[in-house]
């Protein structure tokens, strides 16, 4: 599975033999949901037990505030 993140455009790729949860994805990349937004298909996630088809296009957003 690729996988994009931005805004770096930095594409990665996760080994798996079948779907995968936000969660699972996350984890293998050692982040946060609350510091990534998930976008599959255009859609964004919130739900981490959502489960991700293998074929599906992912972009992690990374988030930030400023102060």
């Amino acid at each position: 599975m690729k996988i994009r993140i931005l805004p770096d455009n930095k594409e990665i790729e996760i080994e798996t033999t079948n779907n995968i949860t936000v969660q699972e994805i996350l984890s293998k990349l050692n982040l946060d949901l609350d510091d990534i937004l998930v976008v599959v298909n255009g859609k964004v996630i919130e739900d981490p037990n959502y489960i991700i088809k293998e074929d599906a296009e992912v972009k992690l957003v990374r988030v930030g505030s400023g102060g």
